[in-house]
């Protein structure tokens, strides 16, 4: 196999059940791919000499696919051995091809690990506000080669503009609402909005200030009727209370004069008048025993 040429098949002609080209080559040539590349190590010095030869490989496998499909489609009937060949051929094509892949995929990964480190930097250089951090996101083109630092550096920047320019307007809102309200809408608290197209975010800003507001007023007429119910029961108790102790003055004062009366009595002397009622008639002595009962005087019998 000579270093830096690749088989390329080629198909001079194919006539129905007859195949004329260089396959007779493949085998010869296919084992001296496979005595090259197994157990081929790609080390970091030669990463360029790797790519070189997958390239070759992919062009090699490519071709065999190519020519094998052709054959397939013109000549099926006739080619069975032949498309056998260049499958088999095809198969050992792709596996060292995949075989270098995988190795120089490990260098691809490590250089993009280090590209992602410098891409950080830029990003907390530019990314002053961190507020907007959280909205930073890696480009799908970022990993390609062609994409350098300097051109992500300028994508960074249109990120970082972009959603400054949304901070700003939100904040410029919530300045205007906040004069309006009492319990203040932070950044925090309609952070989601960013995400929102402007007509959107505007209309939602206000729909939030108005929720606001309502609550506000609800609670504060809330806090009217408790207070105006409060006095009422206030007002309520100070009358209770009054007529409590009207009451109980009452009940002091009756209580005073029965008490009054009856110290009186005690202390007033009893008066007798002696009747003699020998020899009253009875229409007499009826008409007296009428006035004693009327003024419930007391009286006692006596017999001399």
């Amino acid at each position: 196999m000579e270093e830096n040429k690749t088989l390329e098949l080629e198909i001079i002609k194919i006539i129905p059940a007859t195949v004329e080209s260089n396959i007779d080559e493949i085998d010869k040539y296919m084992q001296s791919v496979e005595e090259k590349y197994d157990g081929w190590v790609v080390t970091e010095d030669e990463i360029k000499k790797g790519e070189e030869e997958r390239a070759k490989l992919n062009k090699l496998w490519k071709n065999i696919g190519e020519v094998r499909k052709r054959i397939e489609t013109e000549g099926l009937k006739d080619v069975k051995v032949i498309v056998e060949k260049l499958k088999e051929a095809e198969r050992k094509a792709k596996k060292y091809s995949d075989f270098i892949n995988n190795q120089l995929k490990g260098f691809s990964e490590k250089e993009w690990e280090n590209k992602k480190l410098e891409i950080e930097k830029l990003k907390d250089k530019i990314f002053e506000n961190e507020n907007l951090v959280r909205y930073f996101i890696f480009g799908d083109k970022w990993k390609n080669k062609g994409m350098t630092l300097k051109k992500i550096e300028e994508e960074i920047k249109e990120q970082y503009d972009y959603w400054l320019k949304r901070y700003n307007l939100i904040n410029s809102q919530l300045i205007s609402i906040n004069e309006e309200i009492q319990n203040k809408i932070k950044f925090e608290d309609v952070s989601y909005l960013m995400l929102e197209n402007t007509d959107i975010l505007l209309k939602k800003l206000v729909e939030k200030k108005n929720e606001i507001k309502e609550v506000e007023e609800n609670i504060k007429k809330r806090a009217e009727e408790e207070k105006q119910k409060a006095l009422e029961e206030l007002e309520k108790q100070k009358e209770q209370e009054k007529e409590k102790a009207v009451q109980e003055a009452k009940k002091e004062s009756i209580k005073n004069t029965s008490q009054n009366t009856e110290n009186k009595a005690q202390n007033k002397k009893d008066t007798y008048i002696c009747i003699n009622v020998s020899g009253l008639s009875k229409e007499a002595t009826s008409e007296l025993k009428t006035v004693i009962d009327k003024y419930n005087l007391k009286y006692t019998k006596e017999t001399r």
